[in-house]
């Protein structure tokens, strides 16, 4: 079961998002004419790149959330995602993650997801 996003914690900033679609299909190289293409896997994930942009103290939450909650990553949790023009919950897994200075106090957090 997926953890729950913090209340304490802002959407993903809507700037910025990244979105490569799953592929699931099979591509063969021919010898001669068109490649051939197959469907290998139905449910295939897509990988999202976005960013939190937080303040010191919602890093604070955030290493706390990443560390207990998410088990440094061995959990999934039910993050509010953009959906074409609506923010909605979708059940992610936190691929990789790193940290850069926003200013003096505030952070942003770049995330790579897959959805589960």
């Amino acid at each position: 079961m997926a953890e729950a996003w913090p209340a304490g914690l802002p959407a993903p900033s809507s700037s910025g998002y990244t979105i490569s679609p799953g592929d699931g299909r099979q591509i063969t190289r021919m010898t001669q004419g068109p490649r051939r293409i197959r469907k290998r896997f139905v449910n295939v994930p897509d990988e999202i790149k976005l960013t939190l942009e937080l303040t010191g103290d919602e890093k604070d939450i955030w290493d706390n959330f990443w560390e207990v909650t998410l088990d440094q990553g061995m959990n999934s949790v039910d993050m509010p995602i953009l959906n074409g023009s609506v923010i909605a919950n979708k059940t992610v897994n936190i691929l990789s993650r790193s940290y850069s200075s926003a200013g003096h106090t505030n952070f942003n957090v770049q995330l790579v997801v897959e959805t589960a």
